[in-house]
């Protein structure tokens, strides 16, 4: 008997900002608030690299003049609905080389994209080259290590995270800040967008101190001085 297989209408490319879900709107929220935070205090405007832009949601949550964001992105649907929104945006594989200039943006965002990418070393290698030293990087991925996926696991069911045709690669946090720390990036915060653990009251503290359980991550990552030697060409 073959295992059926579960395939979801869902489109991976949002090409309104209409189209997020309320669980995505939270996470944005999230990640809009810790480059807030970047910002505080800073002269002039931050230079934000969206990487996988889509639609440009970003820039509705950060606009502004405290704020100028740019885009990358591979559908050319989705970026067009960003360039409402984005100062430039560019389309293309995201695993090639950016056309953008080194050390130029004060933050880069990453956000719903590593577990999309195959070659996500040569996407990390890109965003070192581009960011300042001392930058910040955000980033969101769905995590493994949710306590509802490891009960699967436990009886042998398959995780929901790698249930999506879309996601080509499932990560925990240790894992994430290992691979990220290979590229330069050193983690300073994390949180998960929601834990969902029973008859316990949702809480931002145990958002962030109980991340590695929680259903999607949010790390905040701050590049090194230097090349990493994984992107020395």
């Amino acid at each position: 008997t073959q295992e059926a297989v579960v395939v979801t209408d869902q489109d991976p490319w949002r090409s309104r900002t209409e189209d997020y879900t309320a669980e995505e709107r939270v996470r944005l929220d999230k990640c809009a608030d810790l480059l807030r935070k970047v910002q505080s205090g800073r002269p002039g405007p931050l230079e934000v690299l969206d990487i996988g832009c889509g639609c440009g949601a970003m820039g509705q949550l950060l606009s502004g003049p405290q704020f100028r964001l740019s885009g990358i992105e591979l559908d050319s649907r989705s970026a067009d609905e960003a360039r409402r929104h984005y100062a430039e945006v560019a389309v293309q594989d995201l695993t090639a080389r950016w056309p953008f200039d080194d050390h130029r943006f004060d933050a880069l965002l990453a956000l719903a994209v590593l577990e999309h990418v195959v070659d996500y070393r040569a996407l990390l290698c890109q965003a070192a080259r581009v960011l300042k030293p001392g930058g910040c990087l955000i980033v969101e991925v769905p995590n493994l290590g949710y306590w509802k996926e490891v009960r699967k696991l436990l009886f042998r069911k398959q995780p929901h995270w790698l249930k999506q045709y879309d996601h080509v690669r499932g990560w925990t946090l240790g894992y994430l800040k290992v691979a990220l720390a290979e590229h330069g990036f050193v983690a300073v915060h994390a949180e998960c967008d929601r834990l969902n653990l029973p008859l316990v009251p949702a809480s931002r503290w145990m958002e962030r101190h109980l991340a590695s359980w929680g259903r999607v991550l949010i790390v905040q990552l701050v590049k090194a001085n230097g090349t990493p030697t994984s992107c020395r060409e």
